[in-house]
């Protein structure tokens, strides 16, 4: 006798806020339930260009292999890549128009615009000015800071600004550079 395929869709939070949030992917079994989790992560446009930065600087060839390794597991599945309109503004001003397309298609194949996940647009926009009120150098790296948070997304920057502005708000998402990222991962 076959058995039944069933599909399952359900969102569960991990228990502690620095491991991030999990998403359970759809996926089908017969006679029963196979759970898959996605990590969800947000990288802002220092992180998703590295790869396209001077590499002969140790730290900044690090960075890169940690992206290209993030990525690769974006393809792959295991993460979930969230963006947000500032995100791709930012990522539309580049000057180089390969790099431009290579990242903006990325988005498009992989990524989930976090505008669109859930939450109202306007608290989104509150949260950032809060952020920036506490220390956020500019309202964009303060949007992607709120963009990360309203999905519960690891926010993963290759800018030290920004990491050390996390430290002064308050948030409950995991934030570093993309080789901390890959390490809390289990990646390296």
């Amino acid at each position: 006798m076959p058995g039944i395929t069933r599909e399952v869709d359900v969102i569960t939070r991990h228990p502690t806020p620095q491991e991030g949030i999990f998403k359970l992917v759809k996926v089908q079994q017969r006679s029963g339930y196979v759970i898959k989790f996605k990590k969800a992560i947000y990288c802002d446009a220092c992180t998703l260009l590295r790869p396209y930065d001077d590499q002969t600087y140790p730290r900044i060839e690090a960075e890169t292999a940690a992206v290209i390794l993030i990525n690769s597991h974006i393809k792959a599945g295991k993460f979930e890549l969230f963006y947000s309109p500032v995100l791709v503004r930012e990522i539309e001003r580049n000057a180089d128009e390969l790099e431009k397309i290579d990242i903006l298609t990325l988005l498009a194949h992989y990524g989930k615009n976090a505008a669109q996940s859930r939450g109202s647009l306007t608290k989104i926009w509150a949260r950032g000015k809060e952020f920036r009120d506490k220390g956020m150098m500019t309202m964009g790296d303060s949007l992607h800071a709120a963009y990360a948070e309203q999905v519960n997304a690891s926010l993963i920057t290759c800018d030290d600004g920004i990491i050390k502005k996390m430290k002064k708000i308050d948030t409950k998402i995991w934030y570093g550079t993309p080789v901390d990222f890959c390490i809390k991962e289990g990646l390296l």
